[in-house]
């Protein structure tokens, strides 16, 4: 007896994380590809003994990034104390952060925090922008999404810098340390989408598509999800590609549908080689063939989409496109009941009703 299950292409509403690093303060090198002669590095180290801080800082900075030097991060930290104790907000960051990553106990850590945050009050944005992703992440310091959302805000309010502005929005969105507030996560996403930040520009293109904080206008969301799409952002491509699918806010289109989630799945999309499996089983666009599903949905589960494992699963109970084999079909299903897929779990209990 075959199994029946209710298939549907996945969407993504609006998926909300933070990843950012402990970033660095540059310095302006003569070119992107061109480290300091040794002229001037001579010239920093005449300045730096005579407590210049900007040359102690660039010393610093050319030590731990080996530019025109020997990369040394000893004696980057020795430069940028130098600088640090003179109070130089930038030198503060960096040596901050070298002191967090070193991973060399608790008090090194609360030192290095301790510097970002004096940078950070200092209003240095970078050092804010830092202390806000410490204070998000909670591993190296006690979680605080209230704290973190103060200091992405205030870099926000010194600053156009779109990542500051994308945590923001999506600290608003997701009720991070604030109330949620979907119309100044939609303000902030634009902000940062001006910029052509992509992952800003993808959870606008959400919000428009529907309609949170923003009238629902499928037509811009659409073109806010080509923008991410031209800066290659994958989950844009499915969220197109299931626009072109249903027709909605662009002309219905299986052939662009089709061929953006193939630019996805070549990319690593689980979600877009689970759509399109179902384009395959359904017919949608595409010659009917269950073996062709069969082949999508299993580089879809093994690539960890509990849509992907649950279809293959059904496919292989019911020998669909695939050599029947039930107990490995079961093993699938469960895979994406663990997963918590409320399809798995219906189909599931499907199964054990079937064996009673």
């Amino acid at each position: 007896m075959s199994i029946r299950v209710i298939k549907q292409f996945i969407g993504l509403i609006c998926l909300l994380f933070i990843s950012l690093q402990c970033t660095a303060f540059p310095i302006y090198m003569e070119s992107k590809h061109k480290a300091p002669s040794q002229e001037k590095i001579n010239n920093w180290l005449e300045l730096a003994s005579k407590n210049k801080p900007f040359a102690q800082f660039k010393l610093g900075y050319a030590y731990q990034n080996g530019y025109g030097i020997t990369k040394d991060t000893k004696k980057a930290k020795y430069w940028y104390k130098k600088a640090s104790d003179l109070q130089l907000e930038a030198a503060q960051n960096n040596l901050g952060c070298l002191l967090i990553e070193s991973d060399s106990g608790p008090e090194i850590t609360a030192e290095g925090v301790s510097l970002l945050q004096k940078a950070a009050k200092a209003n240095l944005v970078t050092a804010q922008m830092n202390l806000a992703d410490l204070l998000i992440k909670g591993t190296r310091i006690k979680r605080d999404y209230k704290k973190a959302f103060y200091w992405s805000l205030k870099a926000t309010e010194l600053s156009n810098e779109p990542e500051a502005q994308y945590i923001v929005g999506i600290m608003y969105a997701s009720s991070i340390g604030t109330e949620t507030d979907y119309a100044k996560a939609a303000d902030f996403f634009t902000l940062a989408s001006t910029a052509n930040h992509t992952k800003a520009q993808l959870h606008l293109a959400s919000l428009y598509e529907f309609g949170k904080g923003v009238p629902l206008d499928l037509k811009k969301a659409a073109e806010y999800y080509f923008a991410a799409v031209d800066n290659g952002n994958t989950d844009a491509m499915v969220n197109l590609g299931l626009m072109y699918e249903d027709g909605k806010g662009v002309k219905q289109d299986y052939s662009k549908a089709l061929s953006l989630y193939k630019k996805a799945a070549d990319l690593g999309s689980s979600l877009a080689q689970t759509n399109i499996g179902l384009m395959y089983e359904n017919g949608a666009g595409v010659t009917k063939s269950n073996q062709k599903a069969a082949n999508w949905f299993r580089k879809s589960a093994l690539n960890g989409a509990s849509g992907g494992q649950l279809y293959l699963g059904v496919m292989l109970i019911n020998g669909q496109g695939i050599e029947k084999n039930i107990n490995e079909g079961r093993k699938w299903i469960e895979k994406s009941a663990q997963q918590g897929d409320k399809e798995a779990l219906e189909t599931l209990k499907q199964l054990d009703a079937m064996t009673e």
